[in-house]
């Protein structure tokens, strides 16, 4: 991947309770930036480097997001967590910045 090349994730669909991660590839130094973020019910947006957590915000009339400069690394990402009570599709899309 290069800079600027499309990052796409989803719709993948995940159960009640569980994350869709939005972190790059394992390729060290690869850096993207979440631009929308998408869901067929309601979600939560947390900010995680795998071990500490910390809960964005909580959307429960809202099903995408856009316009977002949600900046990632293998060190520090973002997932989304399905809270709708059943299985729902999310996705993201963004751009590779390093």
């Amino acid at each position: 991947m290069s800079v600027l090349d499309v990052y796409s994730i989803g719709p993948t669909q995940i159960n009640n309770d569980i994350y869709l991660d939005l972190v790059p590839d394992g390729t060290t130094g690869i850096e993207l930036t979440i631009h929308n973020i998408y869901s067929s019910g309601n979600f939560e947006l947390h900010f995680t480097n795998g071990t500490n957590t910390i809960i964005i915000d909580s959307f429960t009339d809202i099903t995408s997001l856009s316009g977002l400069f949600l900046e990632c690394t293998e060190k520090a990402w973002y997932r989304i967590k399905n809270i709708s009570g059943t299985a729902q599709y999310v996705g993201a899309t963004g751009r590779y910045t390093k």
